[in-house]
């Protein structure tokens, strides 16, 4: 009785969320102390807020959580790593790509998970998956550089998501100047949110931010096409991906990136934040999608947890330009066919309601392709298999190259002379 007399009221005193934010910032500024530049420790920010260090540092720690505060990372240019001919040769072979471009990341991945306290824990590995995808960017760009992708009165579409965002940095970082004539930008899809997605970007990513940004890499004038409405909106007929204004004006060649409907998908965050959280309302931007997206997301976890123990590699929804597609499974994985005809279903329920790019027009153009890591092989498979789309350039590290090709291998000869691979 006589210690809660004696302590200060000041120190038993819940924090605003004002109060909060200026912790996190004041406990972030560096400070000038024996010579070196050091940030302040709790102990002494106990004296100058008059609470307890714990205290303190849990208040930080929730205005974190709660987007108060965050970390942007500043761009810079990536760790140069060397590509690997051999397994571009057997792409370009096996696929009829006409430009494989794999970069051989291991040595890197090795030293960055080392700065890592828990190089396990899945804010390393996204961290990890987010420079993989700023290495394959760096490499596309030089592609670019070499005039290769694109041509003089062109039109050029731009998906959205981080793998675009990289190109399209890398670019501006090395103050590249594209000499083109009479080139238009186009946007493939709606925005999904008006804040950004990748936390350690603080960057948008949507296609009609990419619009803007490429815009500031050509040396002359370029003619912008952007779509301006939510991914949801009903309005097609109004923008560049309506019927008629696609026949009449339409990319020759689009800029795109590969995703699969797993943890750190916007789509698949957004379901889990609705299902899990009793308070939460669904993204104002993603609402008329929510019901069917969350059936769509407790599928491919079920999935998910049937192939894990047996390829973990496996995701069963993919998407490129925001666009959802199935993932046929390896041989080894056994998906219920209730499972797999509910999932196509909801996919092409929620495609309807979707303003991007349709299948229709995907299979119309070239397509440059940059994407990366283990998680989406299989997406990438599906869009290379059969000669779905017509995959100009394929950018990709080099463990999801050996993986493509493992299971290219492995479906031709479980399927014999029914298994199509090339275009």
């Amino acid at each position: 009785m006589q210690r809660e007399q004696n302590q200060k009221p000041g120190r038993r005193r819940s924090f605003t969320p004002a109060e909060e934010t200026r912790i996190a910032l004041r406990r972030h500024q560096p400070q000038k102390t024996g010579g070196k530049v050091r940030l302040p420790s709790w102990s002494a920010l106990a004296g100058e807020f008059d609470r307890d260090p714990r205290l303190l540092q849990q208040a930080s720690i929730r205005a974190f959580e709660r987007g108060h505060v965050k970390v942007i990372e500043v761009p810079r240019l990536p760790a140069e790593c060397v590509r690997v001919e051999g397994l571009e040769k057997a792409l370009h072979f096996k696929f009829k790509v006409r430009r494989p471009i794999v970069v051989d990341t291991d040595e890197f991945e090795r030293e960055y998970l080392k700065t890592f306290h828990n190089p396990g824990h899945y804010s390393a590995l996204n961290a990890l998956d987010d420079e993989i995808h700023r290495i394959l960017g760096a490499h596309m760009a030089r592609i670019i550089e070499e005039r290769f992708i694109f041509d003089d009165s062109c039109v050029i579409g731009l998906g959205a998501g981080r793998g675009v965002y990289y190109i399209l940095e890398a670019l501006l970082l090395r103050k590249v100047m594209l000499d083109y004539t009479d080139v238009a930008l186009m946007s493939l899809s709606g925005f999904v949110h008006p804040h950004d997605y990748a936390s350690r970007l603080s960057v948008p990513l949507d296609s009609d931010y990419h619009v803007w940004l490429m815009a500031s890499c050509f040396s002359t004038q370029v003619r912008l096409q952007q779509v301006y409405y939510p991914i949801t909106c009903e309005k097609r007929d109004d923008t560049p991906l309506g019927q008629k204004s696609w026949k009449e004006f339409h990319p020759q060649v689009i800029l795109a990136g590969v995703g699969a409907l797993s943890s750190g998908h916007r789509f698949y965050d957004a379901a889990k934040s609705v299902r899990h959280t009793a308070a939460a309302q669904p993204d104002t931007m993603l609402a008329p999608i929510m019901k069917e997206l969350s059936e769509l997301v407790e599928i491919c976890d079920r999935i998910s947890k049937l192939s894990k123990a047996i390829d973990p590699a496996f995701w069963p929804v993919g998407d490129i330009c925001h666009r959802l597609y199935y993932v046929q499974p390896p041989a080894s994985v056994t998906v219920p066919p209730t499972d797999q005809a509910h999932a196509e279903r909801l996919i092409k329920c929620i495609n309807d309601k979707l303003l991007n790019v349709s299948e229709g027009q995907l299979r119309e153009v070239q397509i440059a392709l940059v994407a990366g890591t283990l998680r989406k092989a299989y997406a990438i498979h599906e869009l290379l298999r059969a000669g779905r789309y017509n995959v100009r350039v394929l950018c990709i590290d080099k463990k999801a190259a050996e993986k493509i090709l493992e299971i290219d291998t492995t479906e031709r000869s479980h399927l014999g002379n029914n298994y199509q691979s090339g275009q």
